[in-house]
């Protein structure tokens, strides 16, 4: 990236009215000459990968529990066909080109096209250094071995961003025995930079291919209708914000009809110039940076990381397992990245109460799509549903059939480890799994209150602070009467 004649501006005024929200917005304006709808959050998403993507940001590292994590975002666009997808794809390349960053168009992949393969035959790859067979080293009589191909992931390569415009083979359950080591080599691209879980190790005859990834990924595709547990369960959507555009129908007319002022259009370069300079200037700035963040603001993060999970608890007990496996990436590493991005787009090292508003504002709506999106593909017609709904009405049947009023513990807790056919202390651990659901209907006659005390009574009071009686409607419509 050009860097010259890159002067970092001091002036209070200057960086107000240029940087932070001012940056963001003007982006966003931008974006939507191109793009038909007025989409703050695709607008600036696609802005923070470029951010994330910038060779000084790259470089930097914050820990989470002595866990270290890179400045990296990556993004799923799940939207039906139609809705213009690739305006913000071809936007994103547009914007990546003016930086000098390397935005790559992906079609089919392979694990050899991602990750590389040590073979001289296919013309087609980058020449790498020479590989060397461990098993027939190369003698006085025998030249280098075939050279390596380094793989789209590789850092050789020096791609900052890969994207998938037609992603639906990731998301596919049809295909996914054929692509589940793919997923798991993109899986581990999202990986922190440089960690354990960032290496790609690829054995064959003639030796091994090691990448480690540094760019970004980004796949648009239409809501997959196949998306099912065996594609949540990858962790694959978990290291990325997904965004879920499901346009009502008047919206996508809407969309059309604004797609007659766009006819050939293209962007100047000219229009793109005063965002590459100042992201240019944010470079700079960020080559020695270290973001701190002082004590009186840690509140406001805790404040929010907890919005993150109360929307968990909002939804079923079936989604909410899987949901916590979301929440725990996107109230940690996503938002933290989100909130660093921010600062450093202020030209400031210190977090701020405006980086945390700033994120809070752009995560949160899409994070309640999101649940509401994976609530809906873990349906409470499952076999796991019907399960439970069984062991409900098995604990209360057990409770209310006790002579002893309010039942002892133990004597519940035995008489279910033998009705489950497992230990006392799986029985308890199963018993506690229910608290929530129970707890929802401490006030209904048929669910005696002592029982709720029995499953949870530390946390009693502090639940009792976080649901709402729109919770306990919520729940009953989601679950059901058990009597």
């Amino acid at each position: 990236m050009e860097v010259e004649h890159i002067t970092i501006p001091t002036d209070p005024t200057h960086i107000q009215t240029h940087y932070g929200n001012s940056l963001i917005e003007d982006n966003r304006s931008l974006f939507f000459k191109i793009y038909p709808r007025k989409d703050s959050a695709l607008a600036d998403i696609l802005f923070h990968m470029v951010i994330g993507q910038l060779p000084n940001i790259r470089n930097l590292r914050y820990t989470i529990r002595g866990s270290s994590q890179d400045m990296r975002l990556h993004c799923s666009i799940l939207s039906p066909s139609g809705t213009q997808k690739g305006a913000a794809y071809s936007y994103q390349a547009q914007l990546c080109s003016q930086l000098s960053l390397k935005f790559k168009p992906m079609g089919l992949f392979t694990d050899s096209g991602l990750v590389g393969y040590p073979d001289g035959k296919n013309t087609t790859g980058r020449r790498a250094r020479p590989r060397t067979n461990p098993n027939n080293p190369p003698t006085a009589t025998t030249d280098d071995e075939p050279p390596a191909y380094e793989g789209d992931l590789s850092r050789e390569a020096g791609h900052n961003i890969l994207a998938w415009s037609e992603g639906t083979d990731v998301f596919d359950v049809k295909k996914f025995g054929y692509n589940q080591h793919t997923m798991n080599i993109l899986q581990k691209a999202m990986n922190p930079i440089d960690s354990h879980d960032n290496i790609i190790e690829k054995t064959t005859g003639l030796g091994t291919i090691t990448v480690k990834p540094v760019c970004s990924l980004l796949f648009t595709t239409y809501p997959p209708i196949t998306l099912t547990t065996e594609v949540l369960g990858t962790g694959f959507m978990q290291r990325q914000i997904t965004l879920i555009r499901d346009l009502e129908l008047s919206q996508r007319e809407q969309t059309a009809l604004d797609s007659a002022s766009n006819i050939n259009t293209k962007l100047p370069e000219k229009d793109f110039a005063s965002i590459i300079y100042r992201l240019k200037v944010i470079n700079k700035f960020s080559e020695t940076a270290h973001i701190t963040v002082p004590k009186e603001i840690e509140p406001h993060i805790r404040t929010l990381i907890s919005r993150f999970w109360t929307h968990v608890y909002s939804k079923n007990i079936i989604a909410q397992p899987k949901l916590g496996e979301f929440a725990s990436r996107w109230s940690s590493n996503i938002l933290y990245t989100t909130i660093f991005h921010h600062t450093l787009c202020r030209l400031s090292t210190t977090v701020s109460y405006e980086d945390i508003i700033y994120a809070e504002s752009l995560l949160l709506p899409i994070w309640h799509d999101l649940c509401d999106f994976i609530e809906g593909v873990l349906k409470q017609d499952t076999p796991e549903y019907k399960l439970i709904v069984s062991d409900i009405h098995l604990i209360l049947d057990t409770y209310l059939a006790s002579p002893l009023k309010p039942a002892p513990e133990h004597l519940l807790i035995d008489i279910l480890s033998s009705c489950w056919r497992i230990s006392p202390g799986g029985a308890l651990k199963r018993l506690r799994r229910y608290e929530q659901f129970l707890f929802t209907y401490q006030d209904t006659p048929d669910i005696p209150s002592e029982l709720i005390e029995m499953i949870h009574p530390t946390e009693l009071e502090l639940m009792q602070d976080s649901f709402t009686t729109t919770r306990y409607l919520t729940l009953k419509t989601q679950i059901g009467d058990i009597y």
